[in-house]
């Protein structure tokens, strides 16, 4: 099955091209893992002035994870290139 992936803009701080810290304190990786996600930084401050992510994984997983961790969000799957 080919990798997906949904960009975002979220709230959290930026410790390296693959790893965001949020507020309190929870690593993007720790957030990821339960979904066997992977995240890259596209941009460290996105024009919401948050960073801009791609969430990167199989397709039912990211489903999964949109599903139960960001129910509101209306964004798009695209093929990772």
């Amino acid at each position: 099955m080919a990798e997906k992936q949904v960009m975002l803009d979220l709230i959290a701080d930026v410790a390296s091209r693959t790893e965001l810290v949020f507020e309190d304190g929870e690593t993007s990786t720790e957030w990821l893992a339960p979904y066997d996600l992977r995240l890259t930084v596209l941009k460290p401050v996105g024009c919401n002035g948050y960073p801009e992510v791609a969430i990167i994984g199989e397709e039912d997983n990211l489903r999964r994870f949109l599903a139960e961790k960001l129910p509101d969000a209306d964004d798009e799957l695209d093929d990772v290139r």
